[in-house]
């Protein structure tokens, strides 16, 4: 295990953990996706380059202005290029939809039982089960641009995956 990565992504989750907080406290408990929630279930795999996280679909529609106020109030700003993502410095933190997911994998997050309700120092926040996070990696290589990219590092995650869950 890297100390670097550990330090870094730990870094990346304390920040997480305050954006959570806020959403809390307007009755909004995010998901943690990624390499960063990887990192939450099976330790350092490579460095998380960014936060990843999902939200219900109507968050988009109906609370979408408050969530952006929130993080605003952090300091980020919504980059210009790319709606769901918002960036402070070299902090990026971006949010896909359930319906996303669902779309990709076929896998109803609103399901009873594919998300893991987590609390830290009275934050509320969901995590992925690893057989999800391993389709969601899975299931974005059949995507051209994701596999020119990022098959590398995705087959790296899915590869750890598999190894924990052996």
């Amino acid at each position: 295990m890297n100390n670097t990565f550990t330090i870094q992504n730990q870094q990346k989750f304390e920040l997480f953990l305050q954006i959570a907080h806020k959403l809390n406290s307007k009755h909004i408990t995010p998901v943690l996706a990624g390499s960063l929630g990887l990192f939450r279930i099976i330790g350092d795999i490579r460095k998380a380059n960014d936060i990843d996280g999902l939200l219900p679909d109507d968050m988009f529609v109906s609370r979408w202005q408050e969530i952006q106020q929130v993080l605003g109030s952090l300091g980020f700003m919504v980059d210009p290029d790319h709606i769901q993502e918002f960036n402070r410095g070299s902090d990026r933190i971006s949010f896909l939809s359930y319906g996303d997911v669902q779309k990709l994998t076929s896998i109803d997050l609103s399901s009873s039982g594919n998300l893991i309700e987590t609390t830290i120092m009275d934050t509320c926040f969901y995590e992925l089960p690893l057989p999800i996070q391993r389709a969601i990696y899975a299931e974005g290589l059949k995507n051209k641009w994701r596999k020119a990219r990022k098959e590398h590092e995705d087959n790296e995650l899915i590869a750890a995956i598999d190894n924990y869950l052996s």
